[in-house]
């Protein structure tokens, strides 16, 4: 395979291109095969980065977007005073010129007694919006659990501004009055059944007449007296059903021990075949860990051992456009874990190879990222995401450019 990368800035226009040129046989490994038609991809900014909102004694974080049938664009993010504590809520704001002006911020979840997080929309085939997230609530008493976190389903009315369905998608508790740590490892009910916290990053999937949740998580932390985590690490779910019934089923759960699988993103690409990246860790859920890929070709059923992709990527974002291309976007953080940017990478394989990281915005040491993507018109992205701190979130537009002529190509 050869790969060429290609990132050039020209003052006054802004333009970004990448160039990923790959040449391989076919999938059987016959190094004789003919190649195949020459195609080369760029990806050009076209514009500057754009300020959405900023905020001073706030913090913005975990925005999604999804483009209505009517040509809006519907925004969803997480508000509170600080990164993590109650006054989390879920904020919507709608634009019309797709992504140049944005309403004014309205709050559409809000639960006083816990933090709302995390939120990610859906545009059903009933023509209403789903938001998934989760609730997260800190325990003040030792003898608890430090923090329980569970998933929500919303459903809009047909107003699309509202959603007065929020439901619970499984049977643990969110609130707890006791608990304790069975051999010294797990955090349990009174009645010795472990339990069980989740939580959410990316949108749910429509599937035929029901609803798939990918959802990450495990038994509430135990540490030991040094504060190493002792709990059993974290997993990948799929919490799948509708309004009335939910069930839980665990995906690929013995391929990777000892790693923490967190912020599953999943992308139909077909009927038959769909993609899953997710963030890993060693140690405990916060060190660092390279983003990781599975592969499913019976419709999510079943999934392939996980792929490391190279690099270390936390909450991706899968987007299929309609050109056929796949986008992964993502916060990525260097090899020492202390710088972040805002970047994405590209396949025009499904998903068999992927092009070198594209930086949208490099953030240093900013908390930053969580980022979504819509497309706003043929070959372009705009591409939305938190920076600095939590007191923005930003935008940018791409225009994905074909060119056939070239003496490279692209599977």
């Amino acid at each position: 395979m050869f790969n060429y990368l290609s990132i050039k800035s020209i003052t006054g226009t802004h333009l970004l291109f990448l160039l990923v040129s790959a040449l391989f046989s076919s999938c059987s490994g016959d190094q004789n095969a003919k190649p195949k038609p020459t195609c080369t991809y760029q990806f050009e900014a076209i514009d500057s980065i754009n300020t959405i909102r900023q905020v001073e004694n706030q913090h913005l974080a975990f925005p999604d977007i999804q483009l209505l049938p009517d040509g809006r664009i519907v925004m969803v993010y997480r508000e509170g005073d600080i990164h993590v504590d109650k006054s989390g809520k879920i904020v919507m704001q709608i634009s019309s010129d797709k992504g140049k002006t944005w309403s004014e911020p309205a709050t559409v979840i809000d639960d006083p007694e816990s933090d709302d997080r995390d939120p990610s929309i859906s545009y059903g085939n009933d023509s209403l919006l789903r938001i998934v997230y989760f609730r997260y609530v800190r325990n003040i008493k030792t003898d608890l659990p430090k923090a329980i976190s569970q998933v929500y389903f919303a459903t809009s009315d047909k107003s699309l501004v509202s959603f007065p369905n929020s439901i619970k998608t499984s049977t643990d508790s969110l609130t707890l009055e006791s608990a304790f740590v069975k051999d010294s490892l797990y955090w349990c009910y009174p009645d010795s059944t472990p339990i069980k916290t989740r939580g959410v990053s990316s949108r749910a999937i429509e599937d035929n007449d029901h609803w798939i949740i990918p959802v990450y998580g495990g038994n509430p932390a135990v540490t030991d007296t040094t504060g190493k985590w002792i709990s059993p690490c974290s997993r990948i779910s799929f919490i799948e059903g509708n309004e009335k019934k939910w069930t839980e089923r665990y995906v690929n759960e013995k391929l990777l021990q000892k790693v923490w699988l967190q912020e599953p993103s999943v992308l139909k690409i077909t009927n038959s075949l769909w993609v899953m990246h997710i963030r890993t860790a060693k140690g405990n859920p916060f060190d660092n860990g390279m983003m990781a890929q599975s592969i499913s070709n019976d419709g999510g059923i079943t999934w392939s051992a996980w792929f490391y992709l190279g690099f270390t990527g936390h909450s991706p974002f899968l987007f299929k456009c309609s050109n056929g291309l796949i986008v992964s976007a993502f916060r990525w953080l260097d090899k020492d874990f202390k710088n972040e940017s805002t970047a994405f990478i590209w396949s025009a394989d499904s998903c068999m190879n992927w092009s070198d990281v594209v930086q949208v915005e490099p953030a240093g040491s900013w908390d930053c990222a969580y980022p979504s993507i819509a497309e706003t018109g043929k070959d372009t992205l705009l591409f939305v995401w938190y920076s600095e701190n939590g007191t923005k979130l930003k935008a940018r537009n791409y225009r994905i450019v074909r060119n056939i002529t070239s003496p490279y190509f692209l599977p």
